[in-house]
């Protein structure tokens, strides 16, 4: 029993992605805010597999691929630029200018970090950090426009609210673990792993969102249709 909880705990960021990526294959929603979802699953499962696939057969593994920490930096740009599309997809194009800007001081900033600074083959904290507050940002930004929206639009039951609202949960919670990744991992091992248990069970609240957000796409195009 604890061998299968713990191959499940370790698998988390793999099995996952497979709920929403049926609800996916399964429905096939045509609702227009579908494709930055859909890009992002299968990036995001391409990733993740990587990952752990590299970390769980490390020891089979040439030097050259003994390093899995540059999928998880891609992963948390992926997260950033698809999630970004996602919510600047919402509301007016106009009002969101600034947004799309900041993406693009983003992007840069990020070519700097690991150019100058950092590298790509550890863990980075300031990427992660940077990736939660611009998220964070993001659905702040998207709450407060539903809460202002005058329209009929029953923002709760839309899909966007539940894309946000599993986004906004994940990124809360890992920020402060990134922000201390390596200092909790150095000086406290076992609470280190107790985190990154906690990162592993927001991603799959994440993804439980994701295919809540993706079902509801299918339901409003059922809808659409019908009516028509």
């Amino acid at each position: 029993m604890n061998s299968i909880l713990f191959q499940l705990n370790e698998w988390a960021e793999v099995w996952s992605l497979l709920i929403p990526l049926a609800i996916l294959i399964a429905y096939r929603p045509t609702h227009k805010l579908v494709r930055p979802v859909r890009i992002y699953l299968f990036v995001a499962l391409f990733l993740n597999l990587a990952a752990i696939v590299l970390y769980a057969f490390h020891s089979y593994m040439p030097p050259f691929l003994d390093n899995n920490n540059i999928y998880y930096n891609l992963h948390s740009v992926a997260r950033v630029l698809f999630f970004g599309w996602f919510i600047i997809s919402i509301r007016p194009q106009k009002s969101m200018t600034p947004y799309k800007i900041g993406l693009v001081l983003y992007l840069g900033l990020i070519l700097l970090n690991f150019v100058f600074l950092e590298s790509p083959l550890y863990i980075s904290s300031r990427l992660h950090a940077a990736e939660g507050l611009i998220l964070i940002v993001l659905c702040s930004s998207f709450f407060l426009y539903t809460m202002q929206d005058e329209s009929d639009t029953n923002w709760v039951k839309h899909s966007s609210f539940f894309v946000c609202v599993g986004i906004g949960l994940y990124e809360v919670t890992t920020l402060f673990i990134y922000l201390f990744f390596y200092q909790l991992s150095s000086a406290h091992k076992e609470f280190g792993e107790v985190t990154m248990t906690i990162r592993k069970m927001c991603f799959v609240l994440l993804c439980l969102a994701l295919g809540s957000a993706l079902y509801q796409m299918v339901k409003a195009g059922l809808a659409k249709s019908k009516t028509n």
